[in-house]
């Protein structure tokens, strides 16, 4: 578990640093203001129902079925009503972010992340530690992995333009 923890951490950091080489200063600004105006009210969606599993659920396995059904319609319904609120909010709440990277911020965490975090709770219940762990380390690499792939793509454009195209 600690193991897993650790190499979620280090591929966030990851994460973080190839975004802000990515982009500039005042896009990753605007990214940055998206995601904690997002990370605000991300934490309400799933309203606790991935711990009233982990409760009810570890003593009692058969109930697996009615508590999963809760966390999905919870954490699905919930989570699109935030997204829809912060769409309806970014006038107010962010007049220069593009309403496309709210949208797709608050998409991945209002729904997805909370989903994975919810999954994390249920691998938890049947006490498979192993998953659980690896599920925040598979959340941070799926977010980097995108950024790496671009920023290599980036950088083979630019060296080809160097070796291929001399003034």
């Amino acid at each position: 578990m600690f193991a897993g923890q650790s190499l979620s951490l280090m591929a966030q950091s990851a994460y973080f640093i190839a975004i802000a080489r990515l982009l500039g200063s005042s896009e990753y600004g605007v990214l940055v203001g998206a995601a904690a105006t997002v990370a605000v009210v991300s934490q309400y969606d799933s309203m606790g129902s991935g711990y009233v599993f982990l409760r009810y659920v570890s003593q009692d396995h058969s109930r697996y079925r009615e508590f999963w059904g809760r966390i999905l319609a919870i954490t699905s319904l919930l989570g699109s009503g935030l997204v829809l609120s912060l769409w309806a909010a970014r006038h107010w709440l962010l007049p220069t972010c593009p309403a496309l990277v709210l949208i797709a911020v608050a998409i991945g965490d209002c729904i997805c992340s909370q989903m994975a975090s919810c999954c994390s709770l249920v691998f938890q219940a049947f006490e498979r530690m192993k998953i659980t762990a690896l599920l925040g380390l598979a959340v941070n690499v799926l977010r980097a992995h995108p950024n790496f792939l671009s920023r290599a793509w980036q950088f083979a454009q630019e060296e080809f333009m160097k070796y291929f195209v001399r003034d």
